[in-house]
């Protein structure tokens, strides 16, 4: 008879499967979505990017990731993805419009970096929603318009008065 301690071994499975139960939360919990691009394809996603897009993510595997990118955007997007995946030094960062099941467009800022999964390269991506400080910003950049053109009014209409002061004057 023999007898081996494998003690040690059921001591790293239990850690492991803690560490991995603590990964996991984290991704299915982040206020970001997180999708992993391989081959053009999204490989993974989490709640929040499935939440982002309104696809499930059977739907969103059948999906090439351009499918989910506004028209404007996908040259872009397609060349820094492939430029990432050949090695080049891209902006890891930027911000671009995606367009979720139901065709409304979104804006968010994304941060990619280039991952090996399941043994070959990937993109691993995070996308943080944007698209109501895009309102914002764009509120208040019309409010400042409007400021600029009531303060333009009030010299013009200023300097008018000015003139017809001079000729009920004379």
């Amino acid at each position: 008879a023999s007898i081996i301690n494998i003690t040690p071994l059921k001591q790293a499975q239990e850690a492991l499967r803690e560490s991995e139960e603590k990964y996991r939360l984290v991704v299915d919990h982040a206020n970001d979505g997180i999708v992993i691009i391989q081959d053009g394809i999204i490989k993974f996603a989490n709640s929040k990017a499935i939440d982002f897009t309104g696809y499930s993510m059977d739907e969103l595997a059948t999906l090439t990731f351009t499918d989910l990118v506004a028209d404007e955007y996908k040259n872009l997007v397609l060349k820094r993805y492939k430029s990432r995946l050949a090695g080049e030094k891209v902006p890891s960062s930027y911000t671009l419009k995606i367009k979720n099941r139901s065709g409304d467009e979104r804006w968010v800022e994304t941060s990619a970096v280039l991952i090996t999964w399941e043994g070959r390269p990937a993109a691993m991506n995070f996308l943080r929603d944007i698209t109501k400080q895009r309102r914002v910003e764009a509120q208040l950049q019309h409010a400042q318009k409007m400021e600029a053109i009531g303060t333009l009014a009030g010299g013009v209409a200023h300097d008018f008065n000015n003139l017809l002061q001079a000729v009920q004057g004379y």
